[in-house]
């Protein structure tokens, strides 16, 4: 019996390699020119502007983290319920190629257009991990815009999955390798200056990605 549309997904799809590509496109995003310079102002809300103990800050740096990827979880919930509605569709592919074949372009500096940079949020009146969680959720949402290069093709791919809960896994690593600076600033504080002198190499992280995400591309549109 022939169906006007493929199998969708098809069985190559190297979907073991889905979870290493969210997490290292989550490590990528946190160099991004907008995320790395927010640190120092992060862990200040984090800590209260208290000194605080490595230990300590680990663990409020994790809670902080933790509410991120909750949020992000959401998006990728989202994304791929969307995906499973429509997933005899592959408008999924060539979307998922559209959107990672743009932004690596982006970020090699082929396309030159402006993106969203986030959003400055008041730290609301709340402390310990629970207060930490929140600020860490509320970051989710606000800073969203700001890593929209990879964010977006991330939430791409999980819709061509089709699986909510893949795509919550997917959005899941894809904040917590997003978080990774947070947490080792949050628990070595001399980590930050560190950080901040990284500048130069925030430029090798950006072209490095714009390459995997052009290979992205051009492997969903080969699949469509």
């Amino acid at each position: 019996m022939n169906t006007v549309f493929p199998s969708f997904p098809p069985e190559n799809i190297p979907s073991i390699l889905l979870p290493i590509v969210s997490l290292g496109a989550g490590i990528a995003s946190a160099f991004s020119p907008c995320i790395l310079p927010l640190i120092p102002a992060i862990i200040a809300l984090i800590s209260g502007r208290k000194k605080i103990t490595p230990k300590h800050g680990f663990f409020l740096s994790l809670a902080f983290v933790l509410g991120m990827a909750f949020v992000y979880s959401l998006f990728g919930l989202i994304a791929g319920s969307v995906g499973a509605a429509f997933r005899f569709s592959p408008f999924w592919y060539y979307l998922a190629a559209l959107v990672s074949l743009v932004m690596g372009l982006k970020l090699l500096g082929v396309l030159k257009f402006e993106l969203p940079s986030g959003y400055s949020v008041k730290r609301p009146e709340v402390s310990g991990y629970s207060g930490a969680l929140i600020l860490g959720a509320i970051y989710g949402v606000a800073s969203s815009p700001c890593s929209t290069p990879f964010l977006s093709v991330i939430l791409a791919l999980s819709a061509t999955q089709g699986q909510a809960l893949l795509g919550a896994l997917l959005l899941f690593l894809y904040s917590l390798g997003h978080g990774v600076l947070i947490l080792l600033a949050g628990t070595l504080t001399s980590l930050v200056n560190k950080l901040l002198s990284f500048k130069k190499g925030m430029t090798y992280f950006q072209k490095i990605s714009g390459f995997i995400f052009l290979g992205i591309g051009v492997y969903f549109l080969w699949l469509a």
